[in-house]
């Protein structure tokens, strides 16, 4: 049975061309999760009553139909635009996209996702460094999507987190104390940096340990294919400098 779904809000997470004058879309929906779509005649210029191009990053009303995986777009509606992503904000959003086209399942709902990625974007565009915006949304997404990081206990003894202690990140079970001094780093954490993160205070250090932790901890969910969005910001900041 072919199902109809109308007027869900929506953003545009990936486009790529498919035939003349159509593409296939990859939506973020509030209620039915990431949705993949044809959208007839979208291409810039393909059709005036295409309607304006599909942009990420901008909030619309999306309606679809479809009996199988890949639904059908019948219509578009702009809503109120949030403000636009530029220099680093714009390859961090590039990056929470293809991120999430590539940890979440079609029509798999999880509308805190929705909510979560439309607060990063806001926050992107905001005072808050970049790099904190995208370390508060990789926090969220794992902890919406079943392996939320406990930065307050460590998962050997249930004991709290000390400032004073070394500790490791083991992907499914948690941090746990570093129980020689001997084990070096990457891969040890500083209980004081961890620390700092749970209260939200993200010092140059914090920044620098969350960045290692999350990039961990996502792997798993990631794949061993590498993100282009990181190749594509990389090459922008060396450009950039």
């Amino acid at each position: 049975m072919s199902v109809r779904v109308e007027l869900q809000p929506a953003y545009v997470l990936h486009t790529r061309s498919y035939r003349d004058s159509s593409l296939l879309v990859e939506l973020l929906s509030r209620d039915y999760g990431r949705i993949a779509a044809v959208a007839k005649g979208a291409k810039t210029g393909a059709r005036k009553r295409a309607g304006k191009p599909l942009q990420p990053f901008t909030p619309i009303l999306a309606s679809w139909l479809g009996k199988t995986s890949l639904k059908t777009l019948t219509q578009r509606e702009m809503t109120k635009a949030i403000p636009a992503l530029l220099g680093d904000s714009l390859y961090s959003g590039l990056y929470i996209n293809e991120l999430l086209v590539r940890v979440l399942q079609h029509e798999d709902p999880h509308p805190g996702i929705f909510d979560l990625y439309h607060q990063t974007l806001l926050s992107l565009g905001g005072d808050l460094p970049v790099d904190v915006s995208l370390r508060y949304f990789e926090l969220g997404l794992l902890e919406a999507l079943g392996y939320g990081i406990d930065l307050n206990l460590d998962s050997e003894h249930g004991e709290p987190i000390f400032e004073n202690r070394d500790y490791h990140y083991i992907n499914e079970v948690g941090l746990v104390p570093v129980q020689s001094s001997s084990e070096k780093r990457p891969g040890v954490f500083r209980g004081k940096d961890l620390c700092q993160m749970a209260a939200g205070q993200y010092s140059e250090e914090a920044r620098l340990c969350a960045k290692r932790l999350l990039r961990q901890a996502l792997a798993p969910l990631i794949g061993d294919k590498p993100l282009n969005s990181r190749s594509l910001f990389e090459q922008y900041r060396k450009v950039s400098k």
